[in-house]
Protein backbone atom coordinates (compact mmCIF):
# COMPACT_ATOMS: atom_id res chain seq x y z
CA UNK A 1 0.00 0.00 0.00
CA UNK A 2 2.82 2.32 0.84
CA UNK A 3 4.47 1.62 -2.53
CA UNK A 4 1.21 2.41 -4.33
CA UNK A 5 0.91 5.74 -2.50
CA UNK A 6 4.51 6.61 -3.40
CA UNK A 7 3.86 5.71 -7.04
CA UNK A 8 0.74 7.93 -7.17
CA UNK A 9 2.58 10.80 -5.54
CA UNK A 10 5.47 10.49 -7.98
CA UNK A 11 3.54 9.86 -11.20
CA UNK A 12 0.00 10.93 -10.34
CA UNK A 13 0.41 14.33 -11.99
CA UNK A 14 1.40 12.78 -15.30
CA UNK A 15 -1.47 10.32 -15.12
CA UNK A 16 -3.97 13.06 -14.29
CA UNK A 17 -2.67 15.08 -17.26
CA UNK A 18 -3.33 12.24 -19.72
CA UNK A 19 -6.77 11.59 -18.21
CA UNK A 20 -7.74 15.24 -18.62
CA UNK A 21 -6.34 15.26 -22.16
CA UNK A 22 -8.50 12.23 -23.03
CA UNK A 23 -11.58 13.90 -21.55
CA UNK A 24 -10.91 17.07 -23.52
CA UNK A 25 -10.39 15.13 -26.73
CA UNK A 26 -13.67 13.28 -26.14
CA UNK A 27 -15.58 16.52 -25.58
CA UNK A 28 -14.03 18.24 -28.61
CA UNK A 29 -14.75 15.31 -30.94
CA UNK A 30 -18.30 14.65 -29.77
CA UNK A 31 -19.52 18.26 -29.61
CA UNK A 32 -17.85 19.68 -32.75
CA UNK A 33 -18.95 18.29 -36.12
CA UNK A 34 -15.81 19.26 -38.03
CA UNK A 35 -13.45 17.76 -35.46
CA UNK A 36 -15.63 14.64 -35.33
CA UNK A 37 -15.28 14.14 -39.11
CA UNK A 38 -11.52 14.67 -38.91
CA UNK A 39 -11.28 12.10 -36.11
CA UNK A 40 -13.34 9.52 -38.00
CA UNK A 41 -11.35 9.95 -41.23
CA UNK A 42 -8.03 9.76 -39.41
CA UNK A 43 -9.04 6.67 -37.45
CA UNK A 44 -10.24 4.95 -40.64
CA UNK A 45 -6.94 5.69 -42.37
CA UNK A 46 -4.92 4.38 -39.42
CA UNK A 47 -7.03 1.24 -38.97
CA UNK A 48 -6.97 0.58 -42.74
CA UNK A 49 -3.19 0.89 -42.82
CA UNK A 50 -2.85 -1.54 -39.91
CA UNK A 51 -5.24 -4.04 -41.51
CA UNK A 52 -3.40 -3.85 -44.86
CA UNK A 53 -0.08 -4.38 -43.13
CA UNK A 54 -1.45 -7.39 -41.28
CA UNK A 55 -2.92 -8.77 -44.51
CA UNK A 56 0.40 -8.34 -46.34
CA UNK A 57 2.24 -10.17 -43.56
CA UNK A 58 -0.32 -12.99 -43.61
CA UNK A 59 -0.12 -13.32 -47.40
CA UNK A 60 3.67 -13.39 -47.28
CA UNK A 61 3.74 -16.29 -44.84
CA UNK A 62 1.02 -18.13 -46.79
CA UNK A 63 2.69 -17.54 -50.17
CA UNK A 64 4.36 -20.96 -50.22
CA UNK A 65 1.08 -22.78 -49.54
CA UNK A 66 -0.64 -20.70 -52.22
CA UNK A 67 2.07 -21.51 -54.78
CA UNK A 68 1.83 -25.24 -53.97
CA UNK A 69 -1.95 -25.14 -54.38
CA UNK A 70 -1.68 -23.25 -57.66
CA UNK A 71 0.89 -25.73 -59.00
CA UNK A 72 -1.39 -28.65 -58.12
CA UNK A 73 -4.33 -26.99 -59.90
CA UNK A 74 -2.19 -26.37 -62.98
CA UNK A 75 -1.10 -30.02 -62.98
CA UNK A 76 -4.73 -31.14 -63.07
CA UNK A 77 -5.50 -28.75 -65.91
CA UNK A 78 -2.38 -29.84 -67.83
CA UNK A 79 -3.60 -33.44 -67.71
CA UNK A 80 -6.67 -32.35 -69.69
CA UNK A 81 -4.67 -31.04 -72.66
CA UNK A 82 -4.77 -32.90 -75.97
CA UNK A 83 -1.16 -34.09 -75.78
CA UNK A 84 -1.95 -35.83 -72.48
CA UNK A 85 -4.66 -37.96 -74.14
CA UNK A 86 -4.29 -41.20 -76.10
CA UNK A 87 -6.46 -41.12 -79.21
CA UNK A 88 -8.25 -44.46 -79.58
CA UNK A 89 -9.79 -43.65 -82.95
CA UNK A 90 -7.63 -43.69 -86.09
CA UNK A 91 -8.72 -40.60 -87.99
CA UNK A 92 -9.87 -41.48 -91.49
CA UNK A 93 -11.09 -38.68 -93.76
CA UNK A 94 -12.60 -35.88 -91.65
CA UNK A 95 -14.53 -37.71 -88.91
CA UNK A 96 -14.85 -35.79 -85.65
CA UNK A 97 -15.89 -38.73 -83.48
CA UNK A 98 -12.62 -39.19 -81.62
CA UNK A 99 -12.40 -41.50 -78.63
CA UNK A 100 -9.71 -40.49 -76.11
CA UNK A 101 -8.15 -42.10 -73.07
CA UNK A 102 -6.04 -40.47 -70.37
CA UNK A 103 -2.36 -41.21 -71.05
CA UNK A 104 -0.37 -38.64 -69.05
CA UNK A 105 -0.96 -37.25 -65.58
CA UNK A 106 1.19 -34.71 -63.74
CA UNK A 107 2.49 -34.37 -60.18
CA UNK A 108 3.54 -30.88 -59.12
CA UNK A 109 6.81 -30.52 -57.20
CA UNK A 110 9.26 -27.88 -56.05
CA UNK A 111 13.03 -27.93 -56.59
CA UNK A 112 14.87 -27.86 -53.26
CA UNK A 113 18.43 -28.34 -54.53
CA UNK A 114 20.26 -28.24 -57.87
CA UNK A 115 23.57 -28.09 -59.70
CA UNK A 116 24.17 -26.65 -63.17
CA UNK A 117 27.96 -26.17 -63.16
CA UNK A 118 29.06 -29.83 -63.13
CA UNK A 119 29.53 -32.31 -65.96
CA UNK A 120 26.65 -34.39 -64.59
CA UNK A 121 24.05 -32.14 -62.97
CA UNK A 122 21.06 -33.13 -60.84
CA UNK A 123 17.99 -31.63 -59.22
CA UNK A 124 16.29 -32.63 -55.96
CA UNK A 125 12.51 -32.21 -55.71
CA UNK A 126 10.21 -32.36 -52.68
CA UNK A 127 8.04 -35.23 -53.90
CA UNK A 128 8.77 -38.93 -53.54
CA UNK A 129 7.39 -42.44 -53.51
CA UNK A 130 4.39 -41.64 -51.32
CA UNK A 131 3.34 -38.95 -53.80
CA UNK A 132 3.41 -41.39 -56.73
CA UNK A 133 6.93 -40.67 -58.02
CA UNK A 134 8.92 -43.56 -59.50
CA UNK A 135 12.30 -43.80 -61.26
CA UNK A 136 12.32 -43.17 -65.01
CA UNK A 137 9.59 -40.54 -64.96
CA UNK A 138 10.05 -37.40 -67.03
CA UNK A 139 10.22 -33.96 -65.39
CA UNK A 140 9.19 -30.77 -67.18
CA UNK A 141 9.25 -27.07 -66.34
CA UNK A 142 5.98 -25.72 -64.90
CA UNK A 143 6.48 -22.53 -66.90
CA UNK A 144 3.79 -22.27 -69.63
CA UNK A 145 6.58 -21.60 -72.15
CA UNK A 146 7.71 -25.21 -71.92
CA UNK A 147 11.04 -26.86 -71.33
CA UNK A 148 12.42 -30.17 -70.08
CA UNK A 149 14.12 -30.48 -66.70
CA UNK A 150 15.26 -34.12 -66.72
CA UNK A 151 14.46 -37.70 -65.70
CA UNK A 152 13.87 -39.11 -62.21
CA UNK A 153 16.64 -41.51 -61.15
CA UNK A 154 16.38 -42.03 -57.37
CA UNK A 155 13.33 -41.89 -55.10
CA UNK A 156 12.76 -41.86 -51.32
CA UNK A 157 9.46 -41.48 -49.48
CA UNK A 158 9.43 -37.68 -49.67
CA UNK A 159 12.14 -36.65 -52.15
CA UNK A 160 13.46 -37.56 -55.59
CA UNK A 161 16.69 -36.92 -57.48
CA UNK A 162 16.41 -35.93 -61.13
CA UNK A 163 19.08 -36.42 -63.79
CA UNK A 164 19.09 -32.94 -65.26
CA UNK A 165 18.94 -32.21 -68.98
CA UNK A 166 22.45 -30.82 -68.35
CA UNK A 167 23.92 -34.31 -67.89
CA UNK A 168 26.38 -36.17 -70.09
CA UNK A 169 24.28 -39.35 -70.04
CA UNK A 170 21.00 -37.72 -71.01
CA UNK A 171 19.47 -39.01 -74.24
CA UNK A 172 15.88 -38.04 -74.98
CA UNK A 173 14.07 -38.42 -78.34
CA UNK A 174 13.16 -35.07 -79.89
CA UNK A 175 12.20 -33.66 -83.27
CA UNK A 176 12.14 -30.54 -85.43
CA UNK A 177 8.61 -29.19 -85.13
CA UNK A 178 8.38 -27.95 -88.74
CA UNK A 179 9.09 -31.29 -90.45
CA UNK A 180 9.26 -33.88 -87.62
CA UNK A 181 12.78 -35.10 -88.41
CA UNK A 182 13.84 -36.95 -85.27
CA UNK A 183 17.03 -37.17 -83.26
CA UNK A 184 18.21 -37.34 -79.64
CA UNK A 185 18.88 -34.57 -77.14
CA UNK A 186 22.46 -34.70 -75.87
CA UNK A 187 24.39 -32.26 -73.67
CA UNK A 188 28.08 -31.46 -73.79
CA UNK A 189 29.52 -29.94 -70.55
CA UNK A 190 30.09 -26.46 -71.89
CA UNK A 191 27.08 -24.18 -71.82
CA UNK A 192 24.08 -24.62 -69.46
CA UNK A 193 21.85 -22.66 -71.84
CA UNK A 194 22.32 -24.88 -74.90
CA UNK A 195 21.49 -28.44 -75.94
CA UNK A 196 22.43 -30.55 -78.97
CA UNK A 197 20.06 -32.56 -81.13
CA UNK A 198 22.12 -35.39 -82.64
CA UNK A 199 21.51 -38.14 -85.22
CA UNK A 200 19.18 -36.07 -87.39
CA UNK A 201 19.24 -37.50 -90.96
CA UNK A 202 21.39 -35.42 -93.31
CA UNK A 203 18.61 -35.19 -95.91
CA UNK A 204 16.40 -33.44 -93.35
CA UNK A 205 15.99 -29.73 -94.03
CA UNK A 206 17.16 -27.71 -91.03
CA UNK A 207 16.74 -23.95 -90.61
CA UNK A 208 17.87 -21.48 -88.03
CA UNK A 209 15.04 -20.56 -85.64
CA UNK A 210 13.40 -23.98 -86.03
CA UNK A 211 11.82 -25.24 -82.80
CA UNK A 212 13.07 -28.45 -81.21
CA UNK A 213 10.34 -30.28 -79.28
CA UNK A 214 9.65 -33.60 -77.59
CA UNK A 215 8.64 -36.29 -80.02
CA UNK A 216 6.17 -39.16 -80.16
CA UNK A 217 9.12 -41.56 -79.81
CA UNK A 218 9.48 -40.85 -76.09
CA UNK A 219 7.50 -42.75 -73.47
CA UNK A 220 8.58 -40.26 -70.79
CA UNK A 221 7.25 -36.98 -72.19
CA UNK A 222 4.13 -35.91 -74.10
CA UNK A 223 4.89 -34.88 -77.65
CA UNK A 224 5.11 -31.23 -78.57
CA UNK A 225 6.79 -29.72 -75.50
CA UNK A 226 9.20 -26.97 -76.74
CA UNK A 227 12.83 -27.63 -75.79
CA UNK A 228 14.97 -25.17 -77.73
CA UNK A 229 15.44 -22.92 -80.77
CA UNK A 230 17.92 -23.97 -83.48
CA UNK A 231 20.95 -21.69 -83.68
CA UNK A 232 23.59 -23.59 -85.63
CA UNK A 233 23.91 -27.02 -87.25
CA UNK A 234 26.61 -28.98 -89.06
CA UNK A 235 27.49 -32.34 -90.55
CA UNK A 236 30.73 -34.06 -89.59
CA UNK A 237 32.86 -35.36 -92.50
CA UNK A 238 31.73 -38.83 -93.55
CA UNK A 239 28.61 -38.66 -91.39
CA UNK A 240 25.07 -39.21 -92.58
CA UNK A 241 23.59 -37.14 -89.77
CA UNK A 242 23.26 -33.52 -88.70
CA UNK A 243 24.24 -32.24 -85.28
CA UNK A 244 22.12 -29.30 -84.21
CA UNK A 245 22.87 -26.78 -81.48
CA UNK A 246 19.80 -25.14 -79.94
CA UNK A 247 19.27 -22.51 -77.26
CA UNK A 248 17.13 -23.87 -74.43
CA UNK A 249 13.62 -22.49 -74.04
CA UNK A 250 13.95 -22.39 -70.26
CA UNK A 251 16.73 -21.33 -67.87
CA UNK A 252 17.50 -24.35 -65.70
CA UNK A 253 19.32 -22.10 -63.28
CA UNK A 254 16.14 -20.48 -61.96
CA UNK A 255 13.40 -23.11 -62.39
CA UNK A 256 11.47 -23.41 -59.11
CA UNK A 257 8.41 -25.56 -59.81
CA UNK A 258 8.18 -28.62 -62.05
CA UNK A 259 5.74 -31.30 -63.14
CA UNK A 260 6.65 -34.97 -62.91
CA UNK A 261 5.09 -36.78 -65.86
CA UNK A 262 3.37 -40.11 -65.29
CA UNK A 263 2.73 -42.05 -68.52
CA UNK A 264 -0.10 -44.42 -67.62
CA UNK A 265 0.71 -46.56 -70.68
CA UNK A 266 4.49 -46.73 -70.29
CA UNK A 267 4.40 -50.19 -68.69
CA UNK A 268 2.48 -51.59 -71.64
CA UNK A 269 4.94 -50.04 -74.12
CA UNK A 270 8.03 -51.28 -72.27
CA UNK A 271 6.65 -54.80 -71.86
CA UNK A 272 5.73 -55.07 -75.54
CA UNK A 273 9.14 -53.79 -76.70
CA UNK A 274 10.99 -56.16 -74.34
CA UNK A 275 8.97 -59.10 -75.67
CA UNK A 276 9.72 -58.09 -79.25
CA UNK A 277 13.47 -57.72 -78.57
CA UNK A 278 13.59 -61.16 -76.95
CA UNK A 279 12.24 -62.95 -80.00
Amino acid sequence: MRSLVQFLVQYGGVGLFFVLEAVCLYLVVNYNQQQKEIWLNSSNIISGTILNFRSDISQYYNLSDFADSLAADNARLKARLNNAQFVQTILMDSTKDVEKQQQFTYISARIVNRTIHLHNNTFTIDRGRKHGIEPHMGVIDSNPGGGIVGIVTNVSNNYSVVMALLHQEIKIPAAIRRNQYHGFLSWQPSNPTRINLIDVPKHGEIRRRDTVETSTYSALFPAGIPVGIVDTFWQDPGSNFHTISAKLINDLGNVQYVYVVNNLMKGEIVKLEEEASGE
